[in-house]
């Protein structure tokens, strides 16, 4: 398991540990792959806009598999507020997953980036690391259910608009 899902699994036990020692209500969301506006600098969507606009090589792993993650744009996730409107009824630790029910191709990614950035990427493939996730994808079956809610921004849609941002952002 990546140290990053290891750490956010940690977190996950001990909210729960606190929750059944002191018979509390919690609710965790696990955002999957979320980009936009003031998006992380550390994610991958930042990184492909940085890269292809500085002719920088992206790295892709496991030699660039089809799969690659649940992407949700900033566009389509919740505000928390939902899950603070509507608490658990009883003490428990409930977990909902914010992202994309499939996965998208991370050619595909790349390939919008580079219309959005109108520069080619510069790509090398590698062999992945033992444990790495091949492949994500949020079931959003609880989060459907629990708060109505659904992805309604496509990375056809959403990239753009996040290298726009980027753009800006970096006054390029």
């Amino acid at each position: 398991m990546a140290a990053c899902a290891a750490t956010k699994r940690a977190g996950e036990l001990l909210s729960e540990t606190y929750v059944h020692l002191h018979k509390l209500r919690a609710t965790g969301l696990r955002y999957f792959t979320v980009y936009g506006p003031w998006g992380r600098p550390d994610m991958a969507p930042y990184i492909f806009a940085k890269a292809i606009h500085e002719g920088s090589t992206i790295k892709l792993f496991h030699l660039a598999l089809p799969a690659a993650t649940s992407a949700t744009s900033t566009t389509s996730w919740p505000a928390p507020w939902p899950c603070l409107d509507k608490p658990a009824v009883q003490p428990g630790h409930r977990l909902y997953n914010l992202g994309a029910a499939g996965s998208d191709d991370v050619a595909h990614i790349i390939e919008l980036f580079e219309k959005a950035l109108a520069k080619k990427a510069v790509v090398e493939l590698h062999p992945g690391e033992p444990g790495d996730m091949l492949e994500t994808s949020a079931d959003i079956t609880e989060t459907t259910r629990d708060f109505a809610w659904t992805p309604k921004v496509t990375v056809e849609e959403g990239i753009p608009k996040f290298v726009e941002w980027f753009k800006s952002y970096n006054r390029l």
